[in-house]
């Protein structure tokens, strides 16, 4: 690990999660880029972590083996797109783009470059999820009927401008939790052949500066098997379930406010039993993959596919609301 050199952009609360998960497996030669003056402070002070204001400084000065972006998502395409032209790999922040043109603009570019690019859809590399996945996958649920998702907490605890702001985020909690629950039912169940959505704001003390939803609720359609997501910036404290129902069994995923997350199965009238895990912390496991990619010593579980679809299916469920 002490060889790669990595980058990321954007040293806000992602890229700043991105930069402990660096270090956790061992990466040493971490530079970073933020317009912020406050932010490259920290990461120089705190951890020793070569800093710049401008992203194309960065890009010149340093030969990058991989670049975290980690930026609001407007900015992605073009981050994603320059890095590529500059051979250096991607691990791109979610969702990939907030519209198609942005999509497509990062799918061309990865199709022309050697380089590999991947989307940071972190909720794959949980545990718990994985298992989860294996379960499915082998079949131990039976055909699959049903698949729900909430994801609720309170936005207020760490409001961000950028985030409620449309022209940079592409929507409100749709578009931010919504984003990993769509990518989870892909993941999960199948590809989406049907979209029906919901959403709606509620008063709250910062409900002035917020342009954009903050509850939803997504219906999704794979085949047979039918889903709903639940998502809310308004409920302390967060929540995260993932469950998925078949005509065997069912199991479902619970997340912790502060640990990992747990798994428990039940097979027809059984009760429930938890599914032993190992405990490991899913952003750790995605540097980790990541890493391993750019070795050549593994496939990525996330590609622009991935990201592509989630966006589309995101505007889909906007369009039809």
């Amino acid at each position: 690990m002490n060889e790669w050199r990595i980058g990321i952009v954007g040293l806000g609360s992602a890229g700043r999660t991105h930069l402990a998960a660096l270090k956790s497996v061992g990466v040493e030669r971490i530079y970073a880029a933020d317009r912020n003056p406050r932010n490259r402070l920290w990461a120089a002070q705190e951890h020793g972590v070569a800093c710049y204001a401008d992203f194309n400084e960065l890009l010149k000065s340093q030969a990058l083996d991989g670049l975290i972006v980690a930026t609001p998502p407007r900015s992605h395409a073009e981050l994603v797109d320059e890095a590529l032209r500059n051979q250096v790999h991607v691990l791109c922040e979610k969702p990939m783009a907030v519209d198609m043109r942005d999509c497509d603009r990062i799918v061309s570019a990865a199709s022309k470059s050697s380089k590999i690019t991947t989307v940071g859809f972190c909720h794959r590399f949980e545990p718990a999820v994985q298992r989860l996945h294996e379960l499915i996958q082998d079949g131990q649920l039976g055909e699959l009927v049903l698949f729900r998702c909430a994801f609720a907490h309170d936005l207020e605890e760490g409001v961000r401008a950028w985030l409620v702001d449309p022209a940079t985020s592409g929507g409100g909690v749709l578009a931010d939790s919504g984003t990993h629950a769509i990518d989870l039912f892909r993941y999960l169940i199948g590809e989406v052949d049907g979209v029906k959505c919901l959403t709606s704001q509620t008063r709250s003390s910062i409900a002035l500066q917020q342009k954009v939803e903050d509850s939803a609720v997504l219906s999704l359609r794979s085949g047979q098997c039918i889903g709903s997501i639940a998502l809310c910036w308004r409920a302390a404290p967060w929540e995260g379930t993932v469950e998925a129902v078949g005509l065997d069994g069912r199991a479902v995923v619970h997340y912790g406010a502060s640990q990992g997350a747990s798994l428990h199965l039940r097979r027809g009238v059984s009760e429930w039993q938890e599914v032993s895990l190992a405990p490991a912390d899913r952003f750790h496991l995605q540097i980790e993959h990541w890493l391993a990619c750019l070795a050549g010593q593994q496939t990525p579980l996330v590609s622009v596919h991935d990201g592509f679809e989630a966006t589309r299916v995101l505007l889909q469920g906007y369009a039809a609301n």
